[in-house]
């Protein structure tokens, strides 16, 4: 019984994330910052950033990609959030749900699934 259960918990994503670690930018409460995004699926992506919104927070969250015409805005909402020591000092690591989905998402994932250099 405890395979079974530790086996749902696994699967609990519908769409598999793939590792990006690409430069990105957020919008929440009137505010900008930069992150890290650490992975990338087309409903959400997990970020790392000298900021830590809350969970329910809204944000825009702007891409910028040699295989995008212009860059990608993303409107999405933080799920969780935890706050993390790396070589740069104390960082902020959240998931994010993201609204609507754009075909320019899935051209981003699929450039990125076939190798393409990241920014």
């Amino acid at each position: 019984m405890g395979t079974v259960r530790s086996r749902v918990l696994q699967d609990r994503r519908r769409l598999a994330r793939i590792g990006t670690h690409m430069k990105c930018q957020f919008r929440a409460n009137g505010m900008e910052y930069e992150a890290l995004m650490l992975d990338l699926s087309q409903e959400g992506a997990f970020l790392s950033s000298a900021f830590l919104p809350a969970p329910k927070t809204t944000i825009f969250l702007t891409l910028n990609a040699d295989c995008l015409k212009k860059p990608l805005e993303l409107k999405g909402t933080v799920l969780r959030g935890v706050s993390a020591m790396s070589e740069h000092g104390r960082v902020g690591q959240f998931g994010v749900e993201f609204e609507n989905p754009s075909l320019d998402l899935i051209r981003l994932i699929s450039a990125i699934s076939a190798g393409y250099n990241k920014r």
